[in-house]
């Protein structure tokens, strides 16, 4: 279709402002708008605006600059997914204000999109190269690749030998996919005489992230692929903004891309819900008078329409560019560099230094954080906690104090953060598969938890055996901090391990300074019991045991460096269910 109406026409830059708008309904009306506080109400109404007028660069950058803030007002407890939104809408606004008026083709902040989200899917596969993940025993992509098999493939062709083929499988081509799409993209960014690469890194991905959409729960997280496609349009930027022409210009094809997206939601309902599809089939008007419009997760359908927007971009666009016509780009700006290094430093600095851990690029990676790598190219994890070593003693430093093992307790307020089990929501089907399969069948994800918060985890069974798991010190004393808020009586049982490091072995059965603490709640009176003095140990408690060391105080002018990096750390729970394990089981995030 060629344009009709010029008025209709924007440049790349209006083109991601009013897509980022429209992103923002599925994120701010899930639940239940009428829940959702005046912040939230007001950042809906701003984004609606943007979106509106997507070339008012007033509008555009106060909504971006907003966002920023919105993202990052809950740290450090936030999704991976949320700070790659406010690096990418940081760059739009430092782009915005430093381009002037050029900001609007979007050359220089297409070159840093591109960059920083090919280094985002680079290190998301690259840390899954670990001796932990490979081993589909232990592997968080077993789970994700049973229970596709389970809820998509007929029963009768589920045999033995197809199951375990798949799941054994499910390591190496999840790593080849992520890494592949990082290749590409980060081929296009840093050659931009090669956009088929950014074509094939734009495929790849949207393939991979149905995948996900299509991903029974727990782990069915669109949000995160609707966030992720958003960013692609920087790698079609003028195929884009004419598919966005097309669908001002002949609204008709706007709603086939938003059939495209429909269709995939009743596929995940009519193969996950099969009661709910059977209800819809049989009285659809019914059906639909009684659904819960604010319950269904609109963001599977909003990331496969734009996914069906986003192949048609590259097709009008940059898809069918032959190579010797594509003009090259002019060199970086400083500014590209600086928004390409603030990546880095978060994809990689941080999971080496060990400054963060759930909100960083190796979700659902089984990398070892806690007391030494497993990565298969030695690469470090945690230095920071490995340098500050020096014994089972803590102070003001957040990263001392090394790795804890909780062997048990008897608090509300940790159990229902840690460990985090999501076993009771997987399907009987997809158990059976893991089984077969050698894996412990068992789901843990304490992310969910810690972001979300406790209510969106299935609770633990009064009968339950407790799940032993570790967390580096730091984690642990905040648990402590905020259990004796609460004010409820509880038991704690921890080991503080020797060394700094260890092997897996090492983390699930060394032993060390063990000690049992017993909090009375308000008023009520408390112990403190040295179960084992470790090597070297006290037999009585002392101050500087983290049953009784008090919180570490956050001082920029003493301690700068602790202040700004060591308070942002946010910890998953590894969790142990056998002893003499020689990897780590999935842990999520």
């Amino acid at each position: 279709m060629r344009p009709d109406n010029a008025q209709l026409l924007i440049s790349p830059l209006a083109a991601y402002t009013l897509l980022s708008g429209l992103s923002m309904v599925p994120e701010l009306t899930r639940g239940s708008l009428a829940a959702r506080g005046p912040s939230e109400v007001g950042m809906l109404v701003l984004w609606l605006a943007a979106a509106a007028y997507p070339q008012n660069s007033s509008l555009a950058i106060l909504a971006f600059g907003t966002r920023i803030v919105w993202w990052l007002s809950d740290l450090p407890f936030t999704w991976d997914s949320e700070l790659m939104v406010a690096l990418t809408d940081l760059a739009v606004v430092l782009h915005m204000i430093a381009d002037g008026n050029k900001a609007a083709d979007g050359v220089p902040l297409g070159q840093s999109m591109r960059r920083m989200m090919g280094w985002f899917y680079w290190f998301a596969g690259f840390w899954k190269i670990n001796s932990s993940f490979l081993d589909s025993r232990y592997s968080c992509a077993s789970l994700y690749f049973a229970s596709l098999l389970d809820a998509y493939v007929p029963a009768h062709m589920l045999t033995p030998g197809l199951t375990n083929a798949a799941i054994a499988a499910a390591p190496a081509l999840t790593i080849i996919v992520e890494c592949g799409v990082g290749v590409l993209f980060l081929a296009r960014a840093y050659c931009s005489r090669a956009p088929r690469c950014g074509t094939a890194g734009v495929l790849l991905a949207t393939a991979l992230h149905v995948g996900i959409d299509l991903t029974p729960p727990p782990n069915n997280i669109a949000a995160f692929s609707h966030k992720a496609a958003l960013r692609y349009v920087w790698f079609a930027p003028r195929g884009s903004a004419a598919a966005i022409y097309e669908v001002r210009a002949h609204p008709l094809v706007g709603s086939v891309y938003v059939a495209v997206g429909a269709a995939v939601l009743a596929l995940t309902i009519a193969a996950q819900q099969p009661a709910s599809w059977a209800q819809w089939t049989a009285a659809p008007l019914d059906a639909l008078r009684s659904t819960d419009v604010c319950a269904v997760d609109w963001h599977i359908v909003a990331h496969c329409a734009l996914s069906a927007l986003l192949v048609r971009a590259l097709w009008l666009g940059e898809g069918r560019t032959p190579r010797a016509d594509v003009p090259a780009e002019p060199a970086p700006t400083p500014l590209v560099h600086v928004l390409t290094l603030l990546c880095l430093l978060w994809c990689c600095a941080a999971v080496v230094l060990g400054t963060l851990e759930i909100n960083t690029p190796n979700m659902f990676s089984n990398l070892r954080m806690q007391g030494g790598t497993n990565h298969l190219l030695r690469v470090p994890t945690s230095l920071l906690h490995t340098w500050r070593y020096s014994g089972w003693a803590v102070g003001d430093d957040p990263f001392s104090g090394g790795v804890v093992r909780i062997e048990h307790s008897t608090s509300s307020h940790i159990n229902e953060l840690y460990p985090s089990e999501f076993t009771a929501i997987l399907t009987p089907g997809t158990v059976r598969l893991l089984a077969a399969a050698n894996h412990s069948g068992r789901h843990f994800n304490s992310a969910v938890s810690r972001i979300v918060g406790p209510f969106a985890v299935p609770p633990r069974a009064a009968d339950a055996p407790f799940v032993r798991f570790t967390l580096p010190a730091f984690e642990v004393r905040r648990l402590l901090r905020d259990a004796r808020a609460h004010g409820d009586p509880f038991e704690l049982t921890y080991t503080s391990l020797p060394n700094a490091t260890g092997d897996e072995r090492w983390r699930t059965s060394a032993k060390g300074r063990t000690i049992r603490l017993v909090e009375g709640g308000a008023g009520g009176a408390g112990s403190c019991t040295v179960v084992a003095a470790g090597d070297g140990g006290a037999d009585a408690c002392q101050p500087s045991d983290l049953a009784l060391a008090p919180f570490p105080t956050r001082d920029f002018v003493a301690r700068p460096l602790e202040a700004a990096l060591g308070f942002l750390q946010t910890w998953n729970a590894l969790p142990i269910l056998r002893e003499g394990d020689d990897e780590l089981h999935c842990y999520g995030s």
